[in-house]
């Protein structure tokens, strides 16, 4: 009986999974618009002040960052399974978005 709970406990995380990206993917499209108009808010200012080209163009990069992230949230969540290029990209994303925001 011992050997079938680690089995059990797998299956009952899997089925968790699509219901648990589901709610992910909900949770980004929420708030894509409110993300959407900061970054674009940023990006305004950073026009506004003198400033390097680099950060007017990572204030632009945001923007598009905010947009890529939802559509590909929602490419996976649509999907039959799960392209890792595409999760691969969000990571990726999630990283560089976050770079942007501190520079």
């Amino acid at each position: 009986m011992g050997k079938d709970r680690p089995q059990h406990t797998a299956r009952a995380r899997a089925k968790q999974e699509p219901r648990r990206l589901a709610a992910a993917v909900r949770l980004i499209n929420t708030n894509n618009p409110l993300l959407l108009d900061l970054a674009e808010q940023v990006q305004a200012l950073k026009l506004q002040v003198p400033g390097s080209r680099a950060r007017v163009s990572l204030s632009g990069q945001l923007v598009m960052l905010t947009q890529r992230l939802a559509r590909n949230a929602n490419a996976m969540l649509g999907a039959d399974v799960i392209d890792p290029e595409v999760a691969f990209l969000m990571g990726k994303d999630t990283t560089t978005s976050a770079s942007c925001c501190r520079a």
